[in-house]
């Protein structure tokens, strides 16, 4: 946790155990979760391996961009992962910057040069769904189609038996 000035509390544990970082780390993967856009950039002063992790955590969710220069340490790997799942990297802070702003328009956001105007209104969203979730309702969803498909045609085919009897010519 944070103190008034803005420091890190040093006599926090980085362990799961610690009440503190626990409510830290939930905090930030709540933010993760809600945010429209995440924006990384990898210091090429710094490890980031946090940072690092929360890149591939949310790689798939079309909210993020990210600034990597060659020299830091792991610029392959996260350029191989931006690849791989369409991010858009570049190497310097400069060009990120227009392409947060993009991000944020292409979501619905106005901008005045560069900030926030109009109504800035927070609309909680669903946290994301794992894949294997999201095939299962998907397989749910096409059983239930064949099934009113189904039953549709069962329908259709008494429709017509009724009107053969009432000698009436169907017209579907």
């Amino acid at each position: 946790m944070q103190s008034p000035e803005g420091k890190w509390d040093q006599s926090i544990t980085q362990q799961a155990k610690d009440k503190f970082f626990k409510q830290q780390v939930d905090w930030e993967l709540d933010a993760l979760e809600q945010a429209d856009v995440i924006c990384f950039f990898f210091d090429t002063e710094t490890k980031s391996p946090v940072s690092l992790l929360e890149l591939g955590l949310w790689s798939a969710s079309d909210k993020v961009v990210v600034c990597c220069g060659e020299e830091y340490w792991k610029a392959g790997n996260v350029q191989l992962t931006c690849k791989r799942y369409g991010i858009t990297c570049v190497e310097k802070f400069e060009q990120l910057v227009p392409l947060v702003e993009e991000m944020l328009i292409e979501k619905g956001m106005k901008l005045d040069k560069g900030n926030l105007i109009g109504e800035n209104i927070h609309v909680p969203k669903e946290k994301p769904k794992k894949k294997t979730q999201l095939e299962a309702e998907k397989a749910q969803l096409k059983a239930k189609n064949a099934q009113l498909e189904a039953e549709k045609a069962d329908l259709q085919k008494e429709v017509c038996e009724l009107l053969a009897k009432l000698a009436i010519q169907p017209e579907m």
